[in-house]
Parts: structure tokens; C-alpha cells; sequence
């Protein structure tokens, strides 16, 4: 089991099934994998309700990312 703290029950049961997605994948080509695995998982939680839609969560994979890569501002 995936230890992330006390969050919503949604959120466990998505980051969970996301590492056993991601440990199981054969990584042979680039990031286009590992954007497929997770994208097939968040797709079966994004249902339209606050917090749970496919804007949201693009939104914080391009605040993350533009955290890393020094494009935040």
C-alpha cells in the first residue's frame, strides 16, 4: 500500500492503482509511456466534480513541471 497521508479515499485508491500501473510498465520509448499509464488511471477519476477534472490536473502537472524546469513566474 501507498502511504500519502490522510486524504480523500479518491485520491489513495488513484495514486495506488497509479504506482502498480507504473511498476508493471515497460519502459521503452519516452515520457509518451509514462504519460499514457498515468493519463489511462486519472481518466477513470476525472468525473466533472470540484477538484476531479481533466483541467485541474493538467494545470498541476504544468505547475510542477514549470517548478523544476525555472518557467514558473
Amino acid at each position: 500500500m501507498t502511504k500519502i497521508g490522510n486524504q480523500d479515499p479518491k485520491i489513495i485508491d488513484m495514486v495506488e492503482k497509479m504506482v502498480d500501473r507504473l511498476n508493471d510498465i515497460n519502459y521503452n520509448h519516452d515520457l509518451n509511456d509514462v504519460g499514457n499509464e498515468i493519463g489511462t488511471v486519472i481518466g477513470e477519476y476525472i468525473d466533472g466534480t470540484m477538484g476531479y477534472t481533466k483541467d485541474v490536473f493538467i494545470d498541476g502537472l504544468n505547475h510542477g513541471i514549470s517548478l523544476v524546469d525555472g518557467t514558473h513566474g
